[in-house]
């Protein structure tokens, strides 16, 4: 018997296509970078010219290690830093550099070989969706389902992302003194707010801490694989 929440989550899926998303969504491209890192605004660049690609999630994550040389990143965060050593700990990497791509938390690949990160989107893309994910905003929820579809899945996390459109930055200091860029996609929040094992099906609201834009992603523990995401715009 379906049970009274599983009840409410159909109808609010039903009732806000707007802001759903089915199957495993578009892939997650994360980009490493800094406002002190005078190599980063070409890859800044390239984030900004996937912003109309609805297979593609790109995300600007800004580290905090370049604050030290003279200019103080107005969006960077020691949590963005740590993501980054966590996913140079599962690539087996014994360093991490900016600007840095991941993609959909599989392939790494430097700034600037933009036709490796294009081949990396690609076939994230190509694979089979192991996850079915379907997010949605009810009044001050955000209403999530994910569903597996495969076997033998690792265990999860979902978390919610929020992020801002666009920021023009005049840099005053540090690699890129005199610079003024603007900034697409820049990562402001990052929330986990459940574990899955990755069986069956999962569906529960979270509260809705955050306006949009912001994104649902569902990655394997220890920044393993992303195997969904949902854009809430």
């Amino acid at each position: 018997m379906m049970t009274l929440l599983k009840r409410l989550l159909v109808a609010t899926f039903l009732l806000t296509p707007a802001v759903s998303q089915a199957q495993s969504g578009p892939v997650v491209l994360e980009l490493f970078t800094s406002q002190g890192c005078s190599s980063c605004p070409p890859a800044d660049a390239y984030l900004a010219d996937l912003l109309d690609r609805d297979d593609v999630l790109p995300l600007a994550f800004h580290v905090d290690y370049w604050d030290r040389l003279g200019w103080k990143d107005t969006f960077a965060s020691p949590e963005f830093t740590a993501r980054q050593y966590a996913y140079g700990k599962a690539f087996q990497n014994r360093s991490v550099w900016t600007p840095q791509f991941v993609v959909a938390g599989v392939d790494y690949s430097k700034g600037s070989f933009r036709n490796e990160v294009k081949k990396f989107i690609k076939d994230a893309a190509n694979k089979p969706a192991q996850v079915g994910l379907r997010a949605g905003i009810q009044g001050q929820k955000v209403v999530i389902n994910a569903e597996a579809l495969a076997n033998g899945l690792p265990k999860m996390i979902i978390s919610i992302v929020g992020y801002s459109h666009k920021e023009t930055v005049k840099i005053k200091r540090g690699e890129n003194a005199g610079r003024t860029i603007t900034y697409h996609n820049t990562v402001n929040s990052w929330e986990t707010v459940a574990a899955w094992n990755g069986r069956g099906s999962k569906s529960f609201s979270a509260a809705l801490k955050i306006s949009p834009p912001m994104a649902v992603i569902v990655q394997a523990e220890n920044n393993g694989p992303i195997l969904a995401a949902a854009k809430l715009q």
